[in-house]
């Protein structure tokens, strides 16, 4: 008669079965983790919804007028005697006929040899310091909506001036822009 010392086998089978499935049970869970861990999605288990009242919207409107026009002529009678170290003003009123405020600047173009233009907000009084609008704009300040404001427009011309260029006839044009924003 021979004995089993091993144990019953239907014992091995079963402890084989229950092994696979957890290990499979394992697999599985860990498949679920990875795949969510790698989603792009999101699974909210509880979501709401809020309505939100219309609120209101309201534009504005800004635009920049000079002597109450889009442009305006500047007597040239006034410049027509400078000589070298002179500086020569005229007044313009700028209005910012909107309601929204605008930050303004000033570039002067066009072919003004040595002539050195400068602004600024405010009435002609003393000589404007800083560079000349001939080189780069000039920032003359916020006009708020409705603002009319004095704004000085300045000519130089310099002692350096060439003997070539006095006595000669300069055009030039001075922008105002307007910028409202950041």
């Amino acid at each position: 008669m021979a004995f089993n010392l091993a144990g019953p086998r239907h014992r091995d089978r079963r402890h084989a079965v229950l092994t696979s499935l957890l290990l499979s049970a394992i697999a599985v869970v860990v498949a679920i983790a990875v795949a969510l861990g790698l989603s792009a999605g999101s699974f909210a288990f509880w979501n709401d919804a809020v309505p939100v009242d219309a609120g209101v919207l309201t534009s504005g409107t800004t635009q920049l007028t000079i002597n109450s026009g889009a442009t305006v002529a500047l007597s040239g009678t006034t410049w027509s005697t400078m000589l070298p170290g002179d500086v020569v003003s005229q007044q313009v009123t700028l209005q910012n006929v909107g309601n929204v405020s605008t930050a303004v600047t000033a570039l002067t173009t066009g072919s003004f040899g040595s002539l050195l233009v400068h602004t600024k907000k405010g009435a002609c009084s003393t000589v404007i310091a800083g560079t000349s609008t001939t080189v780069s704009p000039t920032t003359l300040g916020t006009y708020t909506g409705g603002e009319s404001a004095v704004a000085c427009i300045q000519v130089t011309l310099p002692t350096t001036a060439l003997d070539s260029q006095q006595g000669t006839s300069q055009s030039f044009t001075v922008t105002f822009t307007g910028t409202t924003g950041s």
